[in-house]
């Protein structure tokens, strides 16, 4: 699942760099073929994701895109003294 968030997230983000970093070398291992991962570009589309990975992207884009919501967390989050404080909200968040 790592593989698939990493690789969407550099779809998302235009970032050639990071994919030709993960695919295939990284990629494969996981289990992931080259078609999948260009797949990731257009998930809503493709018929290789299950349910759990589906549900998986549709937050890795929530969570990536720019956003009104993104915007006002980011704005938000700099009233946290801590940076620590963000690593423990963002890894409640992925517990739910």
């Amino acid at each position: 699942m790592r593989e698939i968030v990493i690789v969407r997230v550099a779809h998302l983000n235009r970032t050639t760099y990071v994919f030709k970093q993960h695919v295939p070398q990284l990629s494969a291992p996981e289990g992931l073929t080259d078609e999948e991962c260009a797949a990731l570009a257009d998930w809503q589309k493709s018929k290789f994701f299950d349910t759990r990975e589906r549900a998986t992207l549709a937050y890795t884009d929530a969570m990536t895109a720019i956003s009104p919501c993104r915007t006002m967390c980011s704005r938000h989050s700099s009233r946290i003294s801590a940076s620590r404080r963000i690593v423990e909200l963002k890894r409640a968040d992925r517990a739910l």
